[in-house]
């Protein structure tokens, strides 16, 4: 028997401009573009300054006794103080400000989008857990899914295009490894639904970061049966279900790997040294940061092959709870070995166990 249960996922694909290469038209879409990044950029923080100042009022202790600090509508409650809903005063400030400037459907988006993480957030802002969220100036620029038209599959160009506030675009899917074809035309065809997505801007490309919402197929999984997941340096996972176990990752194809980018990067600073002086800075460390990012990626990309067979394992046992083992020493030698803790990413790898685990109703059980 399976259970359907909905799953939201984002996925991030390549955008062009449907526009011909040196047209004027081309150049205000882009123009437009990066105008409306600047103005979400300012808008997110306002958003959040707000949410901020409103559920510190009571805090204000030089206001009069005659304020009444109660974050409702007037006309909803007696003693509220706000004349509309707080997630509405927030979007007249930004009308306020911004109207005219950029379109509505990205401030009511962003609005919410904002408004939603500060609630999730709030609780820890006030314990002292962590600081006010500040946004950035590459943020996403959010908008509602009705502002996507004309979806559609070009055969011409082998790719899709849409319009979205009147810009033309076409995806560029290239080899297309994560199957963003077959999802593009099941939004099309209905079996999938669109959720409120953005379009990123940066390096000077454009993304768009498509938000897919779909019922997914669940296996039965006995929540009683328990497979158990050893966390160590020479094998990454050491899975166990019953007596059987599965060894997952190895340590030479993990650290060796990973030395050997460490390596690169050491051998070309020591040639940066004797290097001419002018030209740039940023130009000559522009590989530098290539090798940081690369060790990066390679990093990210295991912890999500190896979690990703762990959780495929515990499907095919119809295993329903996943317990880590070995945390508490794995945390205390590498926090206590600078190899260790240079080289192995035992805490990225549990969170992306989590985050798969949870995609199929999987319990995860740390080991105290």
């Amino acid at each position: 028997m399976a259970d359907k249960k909905k799953i939201i996922i984002t996925r991030k694909i390549q955008l062009n401009i449907d526009f011909e290469k040196d047209s004027e038209e081309r150049e205000i879409a882009l123009q437009n573009l990066y105008a409306w990044q600047r103005y979400t950029h300012r808008a997110a923080n306002l958003i959040s300054s707000h949410n901020f100042v409103q559920e510190k009022m009571k805090d204000l202790i030089y206001l009069t006794e005659e304020a009444k600090v109660k974050l409702a509508n007037v006309e909803k409650d007696e003693n509220g103080i706000l004349n509309t809903s707080k997630l509405n005063s927030t979007y007249r400030i930004l009308s306020m400000d911004f109207k005219g400037k950029i379109p509505t459907s990205i401030l009511t988006a962003l609005n919410a989008v904002i408004t939603q993480t500060y609630n999730s957030e709030k609780k820890e802002y006030f314990t002292g857990k962590r600081s006010l969220r500040s946004y950035r100036n590459n943020i996403p620029i959010p908008f509602q899914k009705t502002c996507i038209r004309n979806l559609r599959w070009d055969r011409g160009e082998a790719n899709f295009k849409f319009e979205l506030f009147g810009i033309c675009f076409k995806t560029y899917l290239g080899i297309d490894k994560s199957n963003n074809k077959t999802i593009l035309e099941r939004i099309i065809s209905g079996e999938y639904e669109m959720g409120d997505s953005s379009i990123q801007l940066t390096n000077k490309k454009t993304y768009l970061l498509l938000v897919v919402k779909f019922d997914k197929q669940l296996i039965k999984l006995d929540k009683e049966k328990v497979l158990e997941a050893r966390l160590d340096f020479d094998t990454p996972i050491i899975a166990k279900v019953g007596k059987r176990e599965y060894y997952i990752g190895r340590k030479e194809e993990y650290v060796h790997k990973r030395l050997g980018i460490q390596m690169g990067l050491t051998r070309l600073q020591t040639a940066l040294k004797y290097n001419n002086g002018g030209r740039g800075r940023n130009k000559k460390l522009k590989s530098v940061e290539y090798f940081k990012k690369r060790e990066k990626n390679f990093v990210d990309t295991k912890m999500h092959q190896y979690s990703y067979m762990l959780i495929k394992q515990a499907i095919k046992s119809h295993t329903g709870t996943i317990k880590l083992m070995n945390i508490p020493n794995v945390q205390e030698e590498t926090e206590n070995n600078e190899f260790l803790l240079r080289n192995w990413s035992y805490y990225g790898l549990i969170e992306k166990i989590k985050y798969k685990a949870s995609k199929w109703d999987i319990d995860v059980v740390l080991e105290k």
